[in-house]
């Protein structure tokens, strides 16, 4: 398990170059709301030149960021019940894509979600952030 600590928002850039270096393509965020798992992702865009294209997918549920050599998939599941609802927004196709993923909210989604993934949490305290990063794979 990998842990970051930092008050300064540029060092979310470090936590988005681990990512970025990581040997797998999944990235599960979780974290309360305005913990930063957003903000993660604009900072992972950001190595690509592509952050002002990063928003919260909260209401339309995926944002696809175009990439030359692979598209990245921002998926949100605050709104979701259940897997029918999983299903009709096509997140089974996209897990098994071999693009990379990013999904805030996972809870729903765990169970089928192929290894291994990095889980990703994300803390706010006492005007730091504490994110840990784990590589999930049995």
């Amino acid at each position: 398990m990998k842990k970051f600590v930092f008050e300064k928002l540029g060092n979310w850039k470090k936590v988005a170059h681990f990512l970025k270096n990581s040997s797998t393509n999944i990235h599960l965020l979780e974290g309360d709301l305005g913990a930063g798992k957003t903000t993660l992702v604009k900072f992972y865009m950001q190595l690509f030149d592509l952050d002002n294209e990063v928003s919260s997918p909260t209401f339309g549920i995926i944002n696809q960021y175009a990439l030359e050599s692979n598209p990245v998939f921002h998926i949100d599941l605050y709104r979701l019940d259940n897997n029918k609802d999983l299903e009709e927004i096509g997140i089974f196709e996209i897990l098994h894509s071999g693009y990379t993923i990013f999904i805030e909210w996972p809870e729903l989604i765990k169970p089928f979600i192929p290894l291994p993934y990095n889980l990703v949490s994300i803390d706010h305290q006492n005007k730091k952030r504490v994110v840990h990063v784990e590589m999930v794979n049995t």
